[in-house]
C-alpha cells in the first residue's frame, strides 16, 4: 500500500514537472492526467491549503480551450450581481492566467462570476492588469447549496503565440473567497514575486494545431453635427471615416485607419515647439491602434506615430 502511494505521488510530480498535457476532445475530460487541485492561499500569504477545495480540468476541442472548474461552497459563498464588462464586483471568483508566450512578461486574464459577468485583460511585466483588452472567452456558471460549477471557453486563435507544435504555455488558475478576502492559486505564485511571477506557473502542452483568426474587421463611423439652438444639423464627408483590422498569420495584425476618428482621442500634452528645428512626434493616442499594444509588453509610450 506504501509502495503504490508512493508511486502515485511520484508519477503526480513527473507529470507536474515535465508539463500537462491536455486532451483534445469534443467532451468534457475530467480525469487525473488533466486535473490541478493543489491550491494555496497566496492572499494572506502564508501557503495553507485550501478549507473549500477547488478542482480544475483542461481540455482542447480544436481552437479552443475548456477549463472546468468544481469549488466547494459554504455559506460565505458571495455570487454578485450584473455591471458592466471589466468592472469589478464584490463578489466571489476564479481566474485563468494563460502565458502563450511563455519567454515574454505578459500572460492574458481571463475572470468567472457566479452572475456570469465578464472581465478579461493582460498582465503586464509590472504586474498590473490592463482590462482595455477584450477576447471573445465566455463561460457558463451554475451552483448549489454546495458546489459551483463554472466551465470556461478560451478561443484561442486571436491569441499570440509561436505557430509550432507542440505548444508549450503556461497557466495559473485562483479562486477568490470575497468574504474572507482569500485568494487561492495554483501553482503559488505572488505579485511580489515580480519577474519570477510568470515563471512559476504550470507548464501546459498542447499537440493540436490552432488555426489562427484571420478574418476582417470593418468598423464605419460618422459624425453629424447639431446646432441645438437653431434645430438644425449639418453632414460633412470628412466626417466619414473606415478603421479595417486584419490577422495575417500567427504573429501579425495589420490595422488600417481611413479618415481617423479623433472624436474619442485625449488632448495631446503642451509642449514647447518655439524654434524647433526637428518635427515634433506625438505619441499614439487612438484607442484602434493602441488596444493591442500590451500584449507585446509595452505602452504607447513608445510608439510615437504622428
Amino acid at each position: 500500500m506504501r509502495r503504490a502511494l508512493l508511486s502515485l505521488i511520484l508519477l503526480v510530480f513527473i507529470n507536474f514537472v515535465k508539463g500537462i498535457e491536455i486532451p483534445l476532445s469534443k467532451q468534457a475530460v475530467l480525469e487525473d492526467r488533466n486535473l490541478i487541485s493543489d491550491f494555496v492561499r497566496v492572499d494572506p500569504d502564508d501557503s495553507n491549503p485550501e478549507t473549500l477545495l477547488t478542482k480544475a480540468w483542461l481540455w482542447q476541442d480544436e481552437d479552443n480551450l475548456f477549463i472546468h472548474f468544481s469549488c466547494i461552497i459554504d455559506e460565505s459563498f458571495i455570487p454578485g450581481y450584473p455591471a458592466n464588462r471589466d468592472e469589478g464586483i464584490k463578489a466571489d471568483n476564479v481566474r485563468v492566467q494563460l502565458a502563450t508566450l511563455p519567454d515574454d512578461y505578459f500572460a492574458y486574464t481571463f475572470l468567472a462570476y457566479p452572475c456570469g459577468h465578464l472581465i478579461d485583460g493582460i498582465r503586464r511585466e509590472d504586474m498590473s492588469i490592463d482590462y482595455k483588452w477584450d477576447s471573445k472567452y465566455s463561460y457558463q456558471s451554475s451552483y448549489n447549496d454546495s458546489t459551483w460549477s463554472v466551465t470556461f471557453t478560451i478561443p484561442l486563435g486571436a491569441l499570440r503565440f509561436k505557430n509550432s507544435l507542440p505548444y508549450r504555455w503556461k497557466v495559473i488558475l485562483s479562486r477568490y473567497n470575497y468574504t474572507n478576502r482569500e485568494n487561492f492559486s495554483s501553482p503559488y505564485a505572488s505579485i511580489k514575486q515580480k519577474r519570477d511571477y510568470f515563471k512559476s506557473m504550470h507548464e501546459i502542452i498542447l499537440t493540436h494545431p490552432v488555426k489562427r483568426d484571420q478574418n476582417i474587421v470593418f468598423k464605419p463611423y460618422f459624425v453629424k453635427n447639431y446646432d441645438l439652438l437653431n434645430k438644425t444639423e449639418s453632414f460633412d464627408p470628412d466626417m466619414v471615416g473606415l478603421d479595417i483590422t486584419l490577422n495575417p498569420s500567427q504573429q501579425t495584425r495589420i490595422k488600417v485607419s481611413l479618415n481617423p476618428d479623433f472624436s474619442d482621442v485625449p488632448p495631446d500634452n503642451a509642449q514647447d515647439i518655439y524654434n524647433t528645428d526637428v518635427p515634433v512626434l506625438y505619441e499614439e493616442s487612438r484607442f484602434f491602434f493602441t488596444e493591442d499594444i500590451d500584449a507585446f509588453g509595452l505602452d504607447s509610450t513608445v510608439f510615437h506615430s504622428r
